[in-house]
């Protein structure tokens, strides 16, 4: 049996007769727990935009699940969802989680969104 990029299911640590390779330069053991199990929870990643950023959630950053705003939003953000349309911030109250499937977000200059990435099953 190679040993090669092994954990033996131990996260870092050998059973009784093998030999633990653990590079903590490269992956801690979150990173390894994370990698063999997945991401505990429903929400695993936050992108923040600041106020008059946009930011487009495609590709490597597909997955944007849900919006939360910080603040009074009146001044013409937006949140685009993947199956096309839009809403305005003006609608959304802040310091709630909106669970949209979210294309690209908008910041209006008022205050911060924040679009969190949920876990794919």
């Amino acid at each position: 049996m190679s040993t090669k990029n092994s954990n033996f299911g131990y996260g870092g640590y050998a059973a009784a007769g093998q030999t633990a390779i653990h590079n903590a330069v490269t992956q801690s053991t979150m990173e390894l727990q994370v990698n063999t199990v997945g991401h505990p929870g429903i929400w695993y990643k936050a992108q923040q935009i600041e106020a008059q950023g946009e930011f487009e959630f495609t590709g490597s950053n597909y997955g944007a699940a849900a919006l939360i705003l910080s603040g009074s939003h009146t001044d013409g953000g937006a949140v685009f969802l993947t199956g096309g349309g839009s809403l305005s911030f003006d609608y959304l109250e802040p310091k709630k989680i909106y669970e949209f499937s979210i294309r690209k977000v908008v910041a209006d200059s008022v205050g911060t969104a924040t679009v969190l990435f949920k876990r794919q099953s």
